[in-house]
C-alpha cells in the first residue's frame, strides 16, 4: 500500500497534508466539490455555487428563479380554478 498526503487547499491557504491511502486525498476532502471562479466579469472570488456566481452575484439569479417559480404556481392555480 502506498501512503499519500492530501493536497486540498483550505480557505486560509494552508494545505491539508493529512496522511491517507487514497491518491485523491483524505476521506474528508476526496469528494468535496471543486471551487470555480465567479462568472461575473471582473470578480475573481471562488465559489461552490451551482449558479457559478459568488454569493454577492448569485443573489440576482436566486431572486429571478424565485420570481418565476411563484409566477408558475400562480398560473397553475388559475388554470385549475
Amino acid at each position: 500500500m502506498v501512503f499519500y498526503r492530501c493536497t486540498y487547499i483550505h480557505r486560509s491557504g494552508k494545505i491539508c497534508n493529512r496522511g491517507c491511502y487514497h491518491p485523491k486525498g483524505c476521506h474528508i476532502h476526496r469528494n468535496s466539490p471543486s471551487q470555480v471562479p465567479c462568472n461575473e466579469y471582473g470578480c475573481k472570488k471562488l465559489t461552490y455555487s451551482g449558479y457559478g456566481f459568488c454569493d454577492i452575484h448569485a443573489r440576482k439569479h436566486r431572486k429571478m428563479e424565485q420570481y418565476y417559480r411563484k409566477k408558475q404556481a400562480e398560473l397553475a392555480s388559475m388554470q385549475l380554478g
